[in-house]
């Protein structure tokens, strides 16, 4: 008996199906099509180029934008939109609301502009450096019907034209100057293919230049550029000069005469206002502000030079301010000089105070759900110089879905805490001239109160005090450093089953037990920020925390020695001491103006040293949930290959080694919705051998073999101002040494904002 060819009966469904679409298109032409009427299929750019020209691929893609009208959208070949509009059409009439909200109406061919089109196409040719290019336009049958057609350009190109001689034929000798003296980054180069796109982009460039020395009212449109072209050496020499007309006061640098800055707090006549001057800068105030504090965040200087960039960077500081609702920059002409201006900087304030409350409902992936609140109270300056103080009360309660509730410490698991923290727009105790004055320090100090129930195991308190300063370098480059990190971990009660697992293990019995954090930490962010238009972005943080190392060693030139049992103190209470540091790399790649790459690569170490012989609780890794394997339960990854036969005992799948990859695949489906595909793989490890967790510790043979890898789908609803997400997960690995894939559930993931 012979086997039939599986790729040949493939082949039969696709001609059957694609025979099919051909007769559907051509049944919706000829219901809602006159005899006469002909469906507009699109454009086709054909380009014919002499021997030798190169280049044209990307000139073909430029091309391509500039044809219009976009035809009917198709799945398939097929005109869905069009199908949807003739349902809901009487008879052959195009005035129903249903078909024209939720479908097209048909787009003709004679509503195709076919020779302007090909004059558009004509004139991006010549901007390209094609200036010999001709463009004839053909009317052609297609497949999809007998009532549908394209429209086909033929463009001819001859070899493009070069750049020859360029000079810059300018009679102010200042201009000429500033131009030659950055001159190596000039965009124009003897050579070049002609590009008009290329010549607007050095005249903003020259433009820039130009505003950073003091031309403060120049523009680009005041250049023009002279081409003189040879057809036989298909050259073009270029002159650079100013357009006649110009006014000769844009011509010339402009500086600052006085500075003058309004307080409009003061919204009576009774109130005197203060008129201060402080470092060449008069300020009018009234109860709002102190002008030593705002000074900093000013760039103008008397007689200084007026540019656009001190200008942006000083509205952009005051702006970023929560003090003030609206700032607003005037720089007048001053009549009595030449080239002078003056500058009036006008606040008008926020109100002082705010009252934000929030509330929402969670449910975990591990069997809890309920609701959260959060109580917010900010002042937006505090001390007269922009300072805010934030007050933050909040609370949550969850109920166990599942299982009975055997010797747990109540009903519900709860967490309540409380916080105050207050911002400094500038460093306390450093000159704030050792940072960029183009972005706003902070100085901050936090201090925190946390309260957790796990009803399963456990009652905890936290104290967190910090100090310390964030900066910025540049729109990519910003610095964390806390130079006092202190919490304090408090066990207040425990249950049976707590007690006795860790009991077992007198490891985890010191990371959960009462004990001082003590410490400073750094992190270094780089990121390419969500507007930027190039279609290749990645971000970069890397932290390091050190914890108890100064104290310890302190200590120790002390005399004072640790063991395993009796740890170094501080204030009679044992301290932690590790060393911890994480990294994390990201990548979004815009693959099609509908479609997004992105990637994350993290990695973390957390040793314990010297006092410590494991990293407290709220210190290590954890792996799984819809934040990082969404295939996995909510911290039910690892360690290694150890297999907990308890789902509920989360305070096991915990490490000391991180490592977790992610890609995905977002595309747009709609206006405000988003189809994702995904791949996660990760894990975590202790950095030592622990004997009631068998296979947990890290071993760089096995690290491949013990990486849990989910893949899954999502769909996302994006909003201006969140977005909500949805991912199902199905595991392809599981690491454990007890649990098969095929026995694993799917698990669904409901959240908001994006995983990375």
């Amino acid at each position: 008996m012979m086997k039939r060819n599986k790729t040949s009966g493939n082949f039969r469904i696709l001609i059957i199906l694609f025979s099919a679409i051909l007769l559907l298109s051509s049944c919706l032409s000829s219901k809602i099509l006159k005899d006469d009427e002909y469906l507009y299929a699109g454009a086709k750019i054909k380009v014919h180029a002499d021997k030798g020209v190169s280049g044209t691929s990307k000139v073909e893609s430029l091309l391509k934008e500039e044809v219009y009208p976009l035809p009917n959208r198709r799945i398939l070949g097929l005109p869905y939109k069009l199908w949807i509009y003739s349902i809901f059409s009487k008879g052959k009439k195009d005035n129903n609301y249903l078909g024209t909200t939720y479908g097209e109406r048909p787009v003709l061919l004679s509503d195709v502009p076919v020779d302007e089109v090909a004059q558009s196409l004509k004139t991006v040719l010549k901007a390209n450096g094609f200036l010999d290019s001709r463009v004839k336009s053909q009317i052609i049958k297609t497949r999809l019907g007998k009532q549908q057609r394209k429209v086909l350009y033929n463009c001819y190109v001859e070899p493009p034209y070069n750049l020859g001689n360029i000079d810059v034929a300018i009679d102010d000798t200042l201009i000429v100057h500033l131009i030659d003296s950055l001159k190596e980054k000039s965009l124009l180069h003897p050579g070049d293919r002609y590009n008009l796109e290329r010549l607007k982009e050095e005249r903003e460039r020259i433009d820039a230049l130009l505003k950073t020395n003091g031309f403060y009212y120049f523009s680009p449109d005041f250049l023009i550029f002279k081409a003189d072209s040879n057809r036989q050496t298909r050259k073009i020499d270029l002159s650079m000069r100013i357009k006649d007309g110009t006014d000769r006061k844009n011509l010339q640098p402009w500086y600052v005469n006085e500075v003058m800055v309004y307080d409009n707090s003061v919204k009576d006549s009774l109130t005197i206002q203060d008129t201060v001057k402080y470092k060449g800068v008069t300020f009018l105030t009234g109860r709002l502000l102190k002008p030593k504090y705002f000074r900093h965040f000013i760039l103008f200087r008397d007689s200084g030079l007026l540019t656009t960039e001190n200008y942006s960077i000083t509205n952009k500081n005051l702006s970023s301010l929560s003090v003030f609702k609206y700032t607003n920059l005037d720089a007048t002409p001053d009549t009595n000089y030449n080239n002078r201006v003056n500058v009036n900087i006008d606040l008008t304030p926020n109100s002082l105070n705010n009252f934000r409350a929030s509330a929402d409902l969670v449910n975990k992936s591990n069997d809890f759900a309920g609701p959260v609140a959060e109580l917010v109270y900010t002042n937006r300056n505090l001390l007269g110089g922009g300072e805010q103080l934030t007050v933050r009360t909040y609370g949550s309660i969850e109920a166990y879905l599942s299982k009975s509730k055997n010797d747990f410490i109540g009903d519900f698991n709860y967490e309540a805490g409380a916080s105050a923290e207050l911002k400094f727009p500038r460093f306390l105790l450093i000159n704030p001239e050792v940072i960029s004055s183009k972005f706003i320090p902070n100085n901050h100090i936090r201090l925190d109160l946390r309260y957790i129930n796990q009803m399963q195991f456990y009652q905890m308190s936290f104290f967190r005090l910090l100090y310390g300063y964030r900066w910025a370098e540049s729109v990519f480059r910003s610095h964390e450093l806390n130079l006092i990190d202190i919490t304090y971990q408090h066990m207040l009660k425990s249950t049976h089953v707590f007690d006795s697992m860790v009991n077992k293990n007198p490891l985890l019995k010191q990371s959960f037990s009462d004990q001082f954090m003590i410490g400073t930490n750094y992190t270094y962010r780089y990121a390419v920020p969500d507007k930027d238009p190039r279609r290749f972005r990645t971000s970069f943080t890397g932290a390091i925390d050190l914890s108890g190392n100064l104290l310890y060693g302190i200590q120790n030139l002390l005399g004072k020695r640790s063991t395993a049992q009796e740890p170094l103190k501080f204030l009679g209470t044992p301290y932690a001491q590790f060393v911890k540091t994480t990294v994390d790399y990201r990548m979004y790649w815009d693959v099609a103006r509908k479609n997004r790459i992105a990637t994350r690569v993290s990695a973390g170490v957390g040793l314990p040293i010297g006092n410590s012989g494991l990293l407290p609780g709220i210190k290590q890794y954890y792996l799984g949930g819809a934040n990082s394997i969404r295939a996995f339960w909510f911290r039910s990854v690892g360690p290694g290959a150890y297999a907990d036969k308890s789902k509920d005992v989360l305070i096991n799948h915990s490490g000391e080694i991180m490592l977790l990859g992610n890609i995905e695949n977002r595309y747009k489906i709609a206006k405000s919705f988003e189809w994702a595909l995904f791949l996660d793989a990760g894990n975590i490890w202790l950095a030592k051998e622990d004997t009631l967790r068998s296979g947990a510790q890290f071993e760089t043979g096995k690290v491949l073999k013990q990486l849990a890898v989910g893949w899954g789908t999502g769909l996302r609803y994006l909003n201006q101002y969140f977005i909500i997400r949805i991912d199902v997960g199905f595991p392809l690995h599981s690491p454990n040494q007890i649990q098969k894939v095929s026995d694993m559930d799917t698990v669904w993931n409901f959240a908001i904002g994006y995983p990375f």
